[in-house]
């Protein structure tokens, strides 16, 4: 029994279940299942904001902009995306990869929005960075 107690305590700690609705949130998005993904999102959120785990709540954050906007709460998720981008922007490691796919999905709010000149501006700079990202 101790085993397994010392197991568990790893395998099942809220960090991995937080780490693993993250994960499930991005899968429902892509499904199209805005209600699972909101959900595992925001358990996601709640446990990283808890335990003051910025990078982790960053990651969880952009799934939860993401399911905001599938659920159709497209301001409130834009509005998350562009805490999420200012997060990632102020980071002193900058994860390009995810910069970027943060820009990309923003973009795509703002054309669905009707601002494409401002979504196109964000598409001019993503494919600047990705030539030099390239090189």
């Amino acid at each position: 029994t101790r085993y397994w107690r010392d197991w568990s305590s790893d395998v099942c700690s809220s960090d991995l279940v937080a780490r693993c609705d993250r994960e499930l949130a991005h899968c429902y998005v892509e499904l199209g299942d805005a209600d699972l993904a909101l959900s595992s999102a925001q358990k996601s959120v709640d446990v990283f904001t808890t335990a003051h785990d910025q990078r982790r709540l960053t990651y969880a954050s952009f799934e939860l902009g993401k399911a905001q906007i599938l659920n159709g709460d497209v301001d409130e998720g834009l509005s998350t995306l562009e805490r999420v981008l200012d997060t990632a922007a102020e980071a002193e490691q900058k994860d390009f990869d995810f910069i970027m796919a943060i820009e990309r999905r923003i973009a795509s709010v703002l054309h669905t929005l009707g601002r494409s000149d401002e979504a196109v501006e964000i598409e001019r700079r993503i494919n600047s960075i990705a030539e030099i990202l390239d090189e």
